[in-house]
């Protein structure tokens, strides 16, 4: 690669610079594209429609900063997170709103769990036929939440490909991370069109962040232990013995370092910790100050 400080001399051998720089970039837009070809071929198109498959995912624009760099290895490791729709929204939605306008006395009692289930989830047997249709497909791992709204499964890039009628690439973010993101729309069969809202997993280049915003007056800072006493919680009963669930996503060894750490230098009881790990195993590592803040503040 060239440096800044480099002067190029004589036309002609600028231009030789500037085809191979070009070279470079068309080789990987031509691995995705063809790829993308592929995936498309024999599917939906404006001029010919295919009525058999549902679109449940839009094409991953990217942003400033964001380039492709060639195709998904097939084998590679991709979660999925089915979500489904709700029944008998508009229902939900009218108690909600009454709800949110009456007057304290006047409320209806909120819905338990197994009610909101009961009325509002999807039923056993759409989030099954979902189940069924990933196993079906090649998935692994296929497991329906509790509440019916999500179908999670393990899978691979190849695997995700077929089944959603889409195609992955690899993208490079404008921070330098790796991800992948699909560069086609995903479709299910239409029979599941009225069930799955969406699916998620099919791109791991947009992801939400914490906010981190700095205040222009001073900030003070507070050791966690500091809370009883701010909040006026003196001599309340504490939490001993009760079992603290934080969920994450990516890799938390550092934030368990730290907790140790914390709880040593804070001269607390040591408290035992059991990870976790739901779906494929993640090495991101970006939210380890706010799963530090997490972790301690339970304390």
């Amino acid at each position: 690669m060239l440096r800044s400080t480099q002067i190029l001399r004589g036309a002609a051998l600028s231009a030789a610079v500037v085809v191979a720089i070009g070279a470079v970039t068309a080789q990987a837009t031509t691995a995705v594209n063809a790829a993308t070809a592929s995936a498309t071929n024999g599917r939906s198109t404006e001029s010919n429609v295919d009525t058999t498959i549902a679109k449940v995912a839009p094409t991953i624009e990217l942003r400033s900063g964001e380039s492709f760099s060639g195709v998904v290895p097939q084998t590679e490791p991709v979660h999925i997170e089915v979500a489904l729709n709700l029944r008998n929204r508009a229902q939900l939605d009218a108690f909600i709103q009454a709800n949110r306008s009456a007057a304290p006395d006047a409320a209806h009692a909120p819905l338990t769990s197994d009610q909101f289930a009961a009325q509002y989830s999807p039923t056993q047997a759409s989030a099954q036929a979902v189940a069924n249709f990933l196993s079906k497909s090649g998935f692994k791992n296929v497991s329906i939440a509790p509440n019916r709204l999500l179908v999670s499964a393990d899978g691979t890039a190849d695997v995700a490909q077929s089944t959603f009628h889409t195609t992955l690439a690899r993208v490079v973010a404008a921070d330098g991370r790796e991800a992948f993101a699909n560069t086609t729309p995903a479709y299910v069969p239409v029979a599941l069109r009225d069930i799955v809202q969406a699916v998620l997993g099919l791109q791991t280049i947009h992801q939400g962040h914490t906010m981190n915003t700095q205040s222009p007056d001073a900030v003070t800072g507070h050791n966690p232990l500091e809370w009883s006493s701010i909040y006026g919680g003196t001599g309340v009963a504490t939490g001993a013995g009760v079992t603290v669930g934080i969920i994450t996503q990516g890799k938390v060894t550092q934030s368990i370092t730290d907790f140790a750490t914390f709880i040593s230098q804070n001269g607390l009881a040591s408290v035992p910790i059991q990870t976790v790990t739901v779906g494929s195993t993640s090495s991101d590592a970006s939210g380890v100050a706010e799963w530090d803040i997490d972790s301690q503040d339970a304390l």
